[in-house]
């Protein structure tokens, strides 16, 4: 017995038999899925496809019988009549001062008319409406019964569409098409009897229905009104939403239900499509994602806006390098890519330029003088060139079939296509389909064929919509909509919320709210139209969390009468959670997944006692490999090496330390940069050094009175400050240092002013210089920026440069258990005071600052009576820095003691947070640790 519900199966086994039957539904996958769903109904072997429709086909089926001669307009053929609008528009306004459009096309901008041609061809198809409301509207104003501020042709937006309008439309007359959204004259009876499911589902509906009020062939089948009660499950959150579904399509198919009979839609599919993806594998649901997107958005579809984006950055390193490591395109000659990559890091290959009037291609400049050159560079350079002359042919090429021609040139040259994957091979193949199509159509249209062909090819390759291939079977998730008034069993509907469940359809969106109400243009909401037909199979389940993955959300309006609680029964017998149970104490659980088997068998194999670990065991005698690095690494004659940078990482993380310091293992560069902080810092220190090395010479001591005069030394020096530095290696380095001279000046100047407030007279007398000191078995060892001298009472000041900010004070403060989180100030006054290298053995170190280049201030850790820092508090004074010092020495007994005992063990106290940030995580894999599962 048929649903009363359901208007459609009593239709479709009433007309069947009756060949002129055509049945149209909103949407190409409704009228596919009632094709299929007629043939169980019907019984029949076999039913012509074009009789299932949707009701985009029905308007270019009723209207050609009207046009007869003529063929509808195509959406790309649109889009290059659009491109060609805007190209005509910028060749008027470059030849005649006036362009053809100023409010479509804002003059200013006509030149880059292009951006707006893709926005201009979706308009075309509503200026039919346009027109006819302008008309109305200004038939009312003219007979007084509406006023109007002016008469709408006054009006520069106005005259630009009725321009284009009247200029497409010469253009559609002219090659034989027809626009069918402007068709509007009465229907002609052709034979064949269209029943129109669903009209209420249909956005532009309401523009035809007058013409079918006197089209007796053509019956309107709306959705009946269904009398029970409107239920919706409601969630907390969203995941408890999404698993409360899945477990109810496991029971279903536990049931014995065939999962093809299974929907879910989803409005906001592209947000919830992972967590969606993640739960039905997690639980073996098949599945299938029934929901296009842009073939250039595919990996592999992706080369094409690649190639562009490379020639129209003069390949900056960023467009090669997203270009080079997509791994959908399988390139020949083995690892030239990665080396090209590594190439533009070590040479700082990030943009071409232009110099007098010439574009210098940075690449090419880079393999004059490489940086650490290889002998195989040569190779790669003749690599780089064929693919640059490749992709330049490509991208230059004048006309579609050239695109072709140089397309398999640059394929046989530099791809590999038999090992793309058979996925990735599909969608490069309907790419090339689509430039077939755009050959064809070039060949049809010559005038409107783009100045830049293979520009408009790779932008069309991003509007295309492209659904993978279907493999048989699995539980269908749809965009929510699409699905509306399909035959399934069973239909899941998430997230009926009232921000993204309704359906709101806007006449002639593009023109402003204002406009729109002149032309009495209103929203219409078909929210509640979509949720009965939902409804009308009698078998939509509907669901609300609260809290969704975006935000807060409230129930919409269509189900604020009736609620109903999720299922428990199917979420009592989650195995997942039933596992959870267990582990807190529960009964074993009745039934497992596969997938949950798979991983207690894997956990098990892994926890078997592999004896050693050095995350947990000091590794003492058990390595002579770790000895021999120690030895050669970090020991001289005897004695364990200490820098503070090694109490700063030893003390955070053992495991960190040993990673880095010990095995090596360093984290790469994945980005070509001319000047990142590091760099910077490295400038700001070899400038300085100079500097106050030639004021040294010069006068001295410093003097206030010469600040200007020592800023033009420091700019003088700053222009040859790179030449000693691997790290600005390349075509661009110099001419980037270059601009940043005055960044690096105004650093400076703000050091120089401090130090003429505070260290006028003083000796700039201790510059980047080294100092060793044996303490115990430690041999402590760095290298002081400065240390400056007052020659009347020999009163010493330690200077240490920062870029960037300064560091804590706080850090310097012993916490409960006396341990510090910097060494640097402490290490340094040691050296100073004890180092048998010092010049000031034997001399109490009264005043340790910190400079912030940055910030232009002097930060001081230790501070004495003799010199005013005004509002600037310290730390201490040098009697107070002892227990600082204390913390030092033991850090540094404790870091010498783990050397010699080789302990590398992960700190137990460690915090998740710090090992997240860490750079070694992939290595160590402390964040991956996971709680023992069943035996």
């Amino acid at each position: 017995m048929d649903n009363p519900a359901d208007p459609v199966r009593p239709l479709i086994r009433e007309q069947w038999r009756n060949p002129a039957s055509v049945f149209v539904f909103p949407s190409d996958i409704a009228a596919s899925l009632w094709l299929g769903e007629a043939l169980e109904i019907t019984g029949a072997s076999t039913l012509a496809a074009e009789r299932f429709i949707a009701w985009d086909r029905f308007k270019e089926e009723a209207v050609r019988a009207e046009v007869e001669g003529k063929s509808p307009v195509s959406a790309v053929v649109r889009k290059l009549w659009a491109r060609a609008l805007a190209e005509a528009n910028a060749e008027a306004a470059e030849k005649t001062g006036t362009p053809l459009l100023a409010s479509l096309i804002p003059a200013e901008y006509s030149s880059e008319g292009n951006l707006f041609a893709s926005w201009i061809a979706r308009i075309l198809p509503q200026l039919g409406l346009w027109e006819i409301k302008q008309a109305r509207a200004l038939e009312r104003g003219r007979s007084g019964r509406i006023p109007l501020g002016s008469d709408p042709s006054s009006d520069g937006e106005n005259r630009d569409l009725s321009f284009v309008k009247h200029r497409y439309e010469a253009f559609l007359e002219r090659e034989k098409l027809f626009e069918p959204s402007w068709q509007r004259p009465p229907l002609k009876d052709g034979g064949k009897r269209y029943f129109i499911f669903f009209p209420e589902a249909v956005e532009d509906f309401g523009e035809y229905a007058p013409l079918f009020s006197a089209s007796p062939f053509i019956t309107l089948v709306s959705q009946p009104k269904n009398e029970s009660p409107r239920t919706i499950r409601f969630f907390e959150n969203t995941r408890e939403e999404i698993r409360d579904a899945a477990l109810s399509i496991e029971a279903l198919l536990i049931g014995g239900l065939p999962s093809e009979k299974i929907a879910v839609s989803v409005p906001d599919l592209e947000t919830a499509s992972p967590y969606l993806r993640r739960e039905f594998e997690l639980r073996g649901i098949p599945f299938e994602l029934r929901t296009g997107e842009p073939l250039g958005s595919r990996p592999a579809g992706r080369i094409f806006r690649l190639i562009n984006e490379c020639v129209s950055s003069g390949f900056s390193f960023s467009a090669m390098k997203a270009l080079l490591l997509n791994r959908a395109i399988p390139w020949k000659h083995g690892g030239m890519r990665e080396r090209l990559v590594e190439f533009g890091i070590r040479n700082h290959c990030v943009a071409s330029w232009s110099e007098n009037g010439e574009t210098l291609d940075i690449w090419a400049e880079a393999f004059k003088t490489p940086n650490k050159a290889d002998p195989g560079d040569w190779l790669l350079l003749d690599w780089y060139r064929l693919l640059r002359n490749r992709a330049t042919s490509l991208c230059s090429a004048k006309d579609f079939p050239e695109i072709r021609r140089q397309w398999f040139a640059f394929r046989r040259d530099l791809l590999n296509i038999e090992e793309m994957s058979p996925a990735d091979n599909d969608v490069l193949a309907r790419c090339i389909e689509e430039l077939s199509s755009l050959e064809r159509l070039g060949a049809l249209y010559p005038e409107l064929a783009p100045r830049d062909a293979f520009s408009f090819f790779a932008n069309l390759l991003e509007e295309v919509q492209y659904v993978s291939q279907r493999s048989p079977g699995g539980v269908s998730v749809f965009p929510w909509r699409v699905a509306a008034g399909t035959p399934f069993e069973r239909h899941f509907i998430l997230d009926a919320s009232q921000d993204n469940a309704t359906v709101l359809y806007r006449q002639l969106p593009f023109l402003r709210e204002d406009k729109r109400l002149d032309l009495f243009l209103m929203d219409t909401d078909a929210s509640a139209s979509f949720f009965e037909i939902y409804r009308g199979q009698g078998t939509a389940v509907f669901s609300f969390a609260e809290r969704s993955f975006t935000g807060y959300r409230t129930v919409h309006g269509h189900f604020a009468n009736g609620a109903a609680l999720a299922d428990e029964s199917a979420r009592a017998d989650d195995p997942y959670e039933a596992e959870r149970l267990f582990r807190a104490g529960a009964s074993a659980p009745r039934r497992l997944y596969p997938i949950q088997k798979k991983s207690i068998a894997e956990w098990n194999r892994v926890s078997r006692n592999r004896g050693f670990s050095f995350l947990k065991e000091a590794f003492e005698n058990q390595s002579e490999a770790v000895s021999g690095l120690i030895d050669e690494k970090k020991t001289t004659d005897g004695r364990v090496r200490v820098s503070q940078s090694d109490l700063s990482e030893y003390g955070l993380c053992r495991t960190k330390w040993f990673l880095n310091r010990l095995a090596g293992i360093e984290v790469s560069d994945s980005d070509a940069e001319l000047m990142n902080d590091r760099n910077l810092g490295l400038v700001y220190h070899s400038v300085l050094k100079d500097l106050y090395e030639k004021i040294r010479t010069e006068d001295g001591v410093f003097v206030g009175e010469r600040r200007n005069e020592y800023l033009s030394w420091a700019e003088n020096i700053a222009q040859t400050a790179a030449s000693g530095h691997a790290e600005f290696n390349g075509p661009l380095a110099q001419p980037i240092i270059d601009s940043l001279i005055r960044r690096i000046l105004e650093g400076i100047a703000k050091i120089l002013d401090k130090d003429a407030e505070f260290l006028a007279g003083f000796v700039p007398e201790f510059l980047e210089e080294r100092l060793t000191l044996e303490q115990k078995g430690a041999l402590l060892n760095g290298v002081i920026d400065r240390i400056s001298r007052d020659p009347a009472d020999n009163a010493l000041v330690i200077i240490d440069y920062k870029s960037g900010k300064a560091v804590s004070g706080k850090r310097y403060i012993p916490d409960e258990e006396n341990r510090i989180g910097d060494f640097q100030i402490p290490m340094y006054i040691r050296l100073a005071e004890q180092s048998p290298e010092s010049p000031y053995l034997g001399q109490r170190v009264e005043y340790a600052w910190f400079a912030s280049i940055r910030d232009g201030a002097f930060k001081p850790i230790v501070q004495g009576e003799g010199i005013s820092m005004g509002r600037l508090r310290p730390v201490s004074d040098r009697d107070g820095f002892e227990p600082t010092m204390e913390a030092f020495d033991r850090m540094v007994d404790f870091f010498e003691d783990g050397i010699r005992r080789r302990d590398f063990t992960r700190p137990e106290d460690l915090s998740w947070a710090v090992c997240q940030s860490c750079d070694y995580r992939r290595v160590c894999r402390a964040v991956y640790s996971v709680a023992p599962g069943l035996d």
